[in-house]
């Protein structure tokens, strides 16, 4: 299993991926309500919202895949360094 050093690097990109995606989601989100009276406006903008959302989510889904994944594996790794008498 790789050290910490080698996973911070990729595990802080896609945190602040998830990060980056959410901010992009609430700004468009913003844009329903500067659409005013204008139906249509407002329309596109649910309809950016909406997509900004589920790219949020996905990025959000993405992180803690790869957190999950390489905390499994360090516990595993510990229990196997623990149950290993010649270690």
């Amino acid at each position: 299993m790789p050290c910490s050093a080698q996973i911070l690097p990729e595990a802080v990109s896609k945190a602040n991926a998830a990060e980056d995606a959410v901010e992009k989601a609430v700004i468009t989100s913003e844009m329903i309500a500067a659409g005013g009276d204008d139906l249509d406006e407002v329309r596109q903008a649910v309809g950016a919202t909406e997509q900004a959302v589920q790219e949020a989510q996905k990025a959000m889904g993405e992180a803690r895949i790869f957190l999950n994944a390489k905390q499994a594996a360090a516990r595993l790794e510990t229990q196997w360094f623990q149950s290993d008498p010649e270690s």
